[in-house]
């Protein structure tokens, strides 16, 4: 029965919660997305000789920044914060009952998954910031070849514009491909330590249990915790690729800013 009821309080929490940050969400997205427009539209004519400022990619991040931090500040922000009242909940628990087995778990579960996701959102901005380079180069080339279709039909160039777009488009599927073999194994390493590490609370916990200094209703309590907040680290982690994306889209929304004219 008490299950049931903690069942319907943490569906009326998530309910409030994500209700909240969705609400949130919009209205930052559309302010920021208002204010970029306008920032562009103010920016001096040397802003537009860029080759990274053509009217093409413009466009395009004018949709897209906006949109990345409108996931930031919505349900993935909030599941931050959900992840994090877990792992704090969960180690109050976990020292409360076993503080032995806990102190252990902690000092050894949580230096891996931290090492594990520093790496892993190295590897992820270097990924996002090779990704942006390439698309930006393939949607300015397009922007260009149909900003002067008439040229191109007058010389009968559609074969090659598209040959060349897919040349680019390739290239990028390559270069990604050989990142995306190093970064696999970092993600599996990331995903894999934390079960590796619930094995050794199972092996230390078992040690403990036999030799009298937990009871058994103490040690499945902690063993509990100890898993609940590892899944919760695990969902906090999960966000770092839409960290990596947003650093970059908010980078450039303020340096519009920066550089309007007033």
């Amino acid at each position: 029965l008490m299950w049931t009821v903690l069942a319907i309080g943490v569906g009326l929490s998530y309910l409030s919660t994500f209700i909240t940050a969705t609400r949130i969400a919009s209205v930052v997205r559309a302010k920021y997305q208002k204010q970029y427009f306008e920032a562009i539209l103010y920016q001096k004519a040397s802003y537009f000789d860029d080759e990274d400022h053509s009217h093409g990619t413009l466009t395009s991040r004018i949709k897209d920044d906006p949109m990345k931090l409108e996931e930031l500040m919505g349900a993935n922000m909030a599941m931050v914060y959900i992840a994090l009242f877990n792992i704090l909940g969960s180690i109050t628990i976990a020292l409360a009952f076993a503080w032995k087995l806990a102190l252990v778990a902690f000092c050894v579960v949580f230096p891996i998954l931290l090492f594990s996701s520093y790496w892993r959102l190295k590897y992820e901005l270097q990924f996002d910031k090779m990704n942006e380079e390439v698309f930006a180069e393939s949607s300015k080339f397009a922007s260009e070849a149909i900003g002067a279709f008439r040229t191109v039909t007058a010389l009968t160039m559609e074969d090659p514009i598209s040959e060349r777009f897919e040349k680019l488009c390739n290239n990028h599927v390559v270069t990604a491909y050989k990142k995306a073999r190093w970064v696999s194994i970092l993600f599996g390493f990331a995903d894999s330590s934390t079960l590796a590490c619930q094995s050794l609370i199972f092996y230390y916990g078992g040690r403990l249990l036999s030799n009298g200094d937990v009871g058994l209703v103490s040690f499945f309590v902690c063993l509990m915790a100890v898993m609940n907040s590892g899944e919760a680290a695990g969902q906090s982690l999960s966000f770092g690729p839409n960290a990596a994306q947003v650093t970059a889209a908010s980078n450039r929304i303020l340096n519009a800013r920066k550089s309007k004219m007033t």
